[in-house]
């Protein structure tokens, strides 16, 4: 792979496929994918049912970046998010330890390892060209959140 690196005055031709920050770039394809270097990164990951507050956190923030990359909804792992966001927030208020487990209900974890799998079938990704964005808006219908 060719790297893409310039200078001020100097003239390159341009790179028709390149990684950067963990996404692999084609453009003769017009596709984006997972770098290498990415999927190993995830798949080497600790598993989130033994996992630590700080650990799962890194894991987190992680598959959200390769969903992103993958055009993969959030919504699906709603439930799954929610509860690291509870448990994110009990460590920001200073309730919990990085150290402490993050100890996932059952559920959520089942919910992590299948988005995790779909996540890592890493097929090239044609992203839509002018194409209005969607959302979809989801609400907590507790007080609390």
């Amino acid at each position: 792979m060719e790297e893409c690196g310039a200078m001020v005055g100097e003239q390159q031709q341009m790179v028709k496929r390149y990684e950067f920050i963990g996404v692999l770039f084609d453009h003769d394809t017009q596709t984006v994918s997972l770098s290498e270097k990415m999927i190993r990164r995830v798949r080497e990951s600790p598993p989130l049912e033994e996992a630590t507050i700080e650990q799962m956190e890194c894991v987190v923030s992680r598959l959200i970046c390769v969903a992103g990359v993958r055009e993969e909804s959030l919504f699906p792992c709603y439930f799954f998010l929610k509860m690291v966001r509870r448990r994110l927030s009990r460590l920001n208020r200073g309730l919990a330890r990085p150290s402490d487990p993050a100890a996932l209900p059952g559920q959520a974890l089942i919910l992590a390892n299948m988005w995790m799998n779909r996540l890592l079938k890493n097929g090239p990704v044609t992203p839509p060209q002018n194409l209005p964005t969607t959302a979809a808006l989801v609400t907590d219908a507790s007080i609390q959140g």
